[in-house]
């Protein structure tokens, strides 16, 4: 494990399972959690988690490669899509969702951040007519977590109703990196 030292919300690893159930059934809910480590197999199943709570960001971390592995090649191309399910899916969290426009939604996930997450920042380091620039700072080095971003705020976006496009221009696995940048543009 990668050993962040971070935390994240259970409802991450409870929408992994949920994203494999759709997909894959029960059968595949159940490869899952067999195999990932048996510690947290019996840890977290959907009966067990209270998804409000805090679990290690490298528990997630597992189940989110496993269920990448489970469901496609393990090349992480699936990763997106999970990030999207998992905002389209939020639960009790969907109030981060109640907003009107870009610009205020991308203001208002930036500000409750810290609640999805006890480590890490975001912020919004430019704004312009059509273009934000999103900064992701203090994150493990590792290119799930900006897949998983980056499905996560094209489907936010998409259930505003507004057409856009994030690409994102920097990563911290490069070398000299030392955070992650998503631009979002769109029409006005």
């Amino acid at each position: 494990m990668l050993e962040t030292g971070g935390n994240v919300r259970a409802t991450h690893i409870l929408n992994v399972m949920a994203f494999i159930k759709r997909k894959m059934g029960q059968k595949g809910v159940d490869e899952l959690l067999k195999q990932s480590n048996w510690k947290l197999a019996t840890q977290y199943t959907p009966q067990t988690i209270n998804e409000v709570a805090f679990v290690p960001y490298d528990h997630y971390l597992m189940f989110l490669r496993e269920a990448d592995i489970l469901y496609d090649s393990g090349d992480l191309s699936v990763i997106p899509e999970i990030g999207a399910f998992t905002v389209s899916h939020l639960g009790t969290f969907d109030h981060l969702l109640d907003t009107s426009g870009l610009l205020p939604l991308i203001e208002k996930v930036v500000e409750k951040f810290d609640y999805i997450y006890d480590f890490g920042k975001l912020e919004i380091a430019e704004e312009s007519a059509g273009r934000i620039v999103l900064r992701y700072k203090e994150f493990p080095k590792i290119k799930e977590k900006c897949l998983y971003l980056q499905g996560s705020i094209e489907e936010a976006i998409a259930m505003c109703g507004i057409e856009a496009q994030v690409e994102e221009t920097l990563c911290n696995v490069d070398e000299g990196v030392d955070h992650c940048e998503f631009v979002i543009t769109w029409k006005e």
